[in-house]
Parts: structure tokens; C-alpha cells; sequence
């Protein structure tokens, strides 16, 4: 009788938790990060699963997957420099939705990491981002009103 509780615990606290350690390890070497994490915290090792968010996340940025790299940092707030990096990604997105010509996109990007950077000085100075915010306070500054229902 104990011969078959320790075996069920050998089994359930260190064979399946190794199991799914091992796999995640496949995983992580494989780029396939979304399995590795599973199966990382399905052993256990969150830690171990948080840090492979960090590389994906780090990965997907220099890749200029800036919303998923951004969508995880935030998932990782307070982990490692996540909260920079955060703040990274959103402004590496604005710099290039400016480069594309879509400044309004840049302007909601910078306004949120207002103070990160040169975020301020292109709000201040940039040309089509001072065009967008002229647009957005001119018409704010008319009082419309859009009700919603049946008519």
C-alpha cells in the first residue's frame, strides 16, 4: 500500500512535471514559444515559463511585431526591464507609423508614452503629428454629440 501512494507521488510530483519540462524545452528550441510556455508552467517552472515570454517578446520586437511584442510585455509588467520594453515597442511602432505616413497612429502611440524619449518633442514639433492634433481639437472643440438608438 505506501509502495503504490509513493509510487503515485514519484510519479505525479516529479515523472509528468519532467515530462512537461522536457517537451517545453523542444518547444523553446523549435521557436514554437506559445507550447514551450504551456508546458513549461504544466511542470511547474513558471519562472522558466515567464522567461521565455521575455524572449519571445524581445524576439518579436526586433522582428517589428510591435502589437504582440507589446500585448506580452505588458502580460510581463514588473518582470526583468518588461515595463521599458513596453514603452520600446509602443514607441518603435510610432516612429514607424510615421515613416508610413500614418501620423495619427503615431500621435495616439507617442501620447501614450508621453515623457518616454523623444516622445514630447515630436508631439511639440512634428509637423503632420501638430496637423493631427489641430483635427482632433477642432473637433472636440465643436461639442458633437452622437446618440445612439432608434430614430
Amino acid at each position: 500500500m505506501i509502495d503504490g501512494i509513493i509510487a503515485t507521488v514519484v510519479y505525479t510530483t516529479v515523472i509528468i512535471p519532467k515530462g512537461h519540462y522536457e517537451r517545453g524545452e523542444k518547444y523553446l528550441a523549435e521557436k514554437n514559444w506559445d507550447e514551450a510556455i504551456a508546458e513549461f508552467n504544466l511542470a511547474g517552472a513558471s519562472e522558466k515559463a515567464q522567461e521565455t515570454k521575455y524572449d519571445q517578446a524581445n524576439t518579436l520586437l526586433s522582428e517589428e511585431n510591435f502589437d504582440r511584442a507589446i500585448s506580452l510585455f505588458l502580460e510581463l509588467r514588473g518582470y526583468k526591464d518588461a515595463d521599458n520594453l513596453y514603452k520600446e515597442g509602443i514607441y518603435r511602432r510610432a516612429k514607424k507609423a510615421m515613416s508610413e505616413g500614418h501620423y495619427a497612429k503615431a500621435y495616439f502611440d507617442f501620447n501614450q508614452i508621453a515623457g518616454y524619449k523623444d516622445a514630447d518633442d515630436v508631439l511639440k514639433t512634428d509637423s503632420h503629428v501638430l496637423a493631427v492634433k489641430d483635427k482632433i481639437s477642432a473637433f472636440t472643440a465643436t461639442n458633437r454629440t452622437v446618440f445612439f438608438g432608434r430614430y
